[in-house]
């Protein structure tokens, strides 16, 4: 075992812990540690479990990124490909993306209690001040630790990612500003998901803010994708 210890180890960290917290939430493992859930409009939760290239024999260190990704989104990004239905989302063709990040973190930290660490100098033990979203697992110990604390973290994210998953209710958020669980281009966002409803006074609005030269093909697109959507 020890010459594939960190194979080993992210076999039974999935296993034991990860598997059963995404198939709880309805999503389905796939390839190379991702897992999805795709509703019947094609719009998809999406969480990839990303291997560092700082992993070796004996330590699997991974990023955990998470992403929703609503179909209208996808067919821009994949610039209307009839390939969009074969090929399953990815967590890099989010609209609404973030990374689970360790709770000892020091910049997951408050402010004001980051700021006072920094300023003295000293880390107290049990806080991680290395990158704040990257683990490692090195041992079996690491795995039961380390594992039950993502198993909570993933059921925590994930129920604040689902609810996008309805574009009425990702809408309306995008619409009154109100926080998201992630990072999203906020007014592209909306644009396009008001497009796939067809042409508007509302998406007109919407694009009107995006007047920048560097978002004129975005803009054209959003339009012709609005008329193709009034014509179905």
């Amino acid at each position: 075992m020890s010459g594939h210890l960190a194979r080993n180890l992210s076999r039974t960290l999935c296993r034991e812990f990860v598997d059963p917290v995404m198939a709880e939430h309805g999503l389905v493992s796939g390839a190379g540690h991702v897992y999805r859930r795709v509703e019947d409009d094609g719009d998809a939760l999406v969480v990839e479990f990303q291997r560092s290239s700082s992993s070796t024999r004996n330590a699997y260190l991974f990023y955990v990124n998470v992403a929703v990704v609503p179909y209208p989104w996808l067919l821009h990004r994949r610039g209307d490909s009839t390939a969009t239905d074969a090929e399953l989302p990815e967590v890099t063709e989010g609209l609404v993306r973030t990374r689970l990040v360790k709770p000892n973190s020091l910049w997951a930290l408050p402010r004001e209690e980051m700021l006072r660490i920094l300023t003295s100098g000293r880390v107290p033990a049990g806080i991680d001040s290395g990158d704040h979203s990257l683990w490692l697992i090195d041992s079996p110990q690491a795995v039961v630790g380390k594992g039950a604390t993502l198993r909570t973290l993933l059921a925590e994210k994930i129920a604040e990612f689902a609810p996008l998953l309805d574009r009425g209710v990702l809408k309306e958020r995008l619409r009154s500003g109100a926080t998201l669980p992630g990072d999203c281009p906020r007014d592209a966002a909306l644009a396009v998901l008001l497009a796939d409803e067809g042409p508007s006074a509302e998406l007109d609005g919407v694009l009107s803010l995006l007047g920048d030269p560097d978002f004129s093909s975005f803009v054209d697109w959003v339009r012709r994708y609005a008329a193709r959507a009034e014509s179905r």
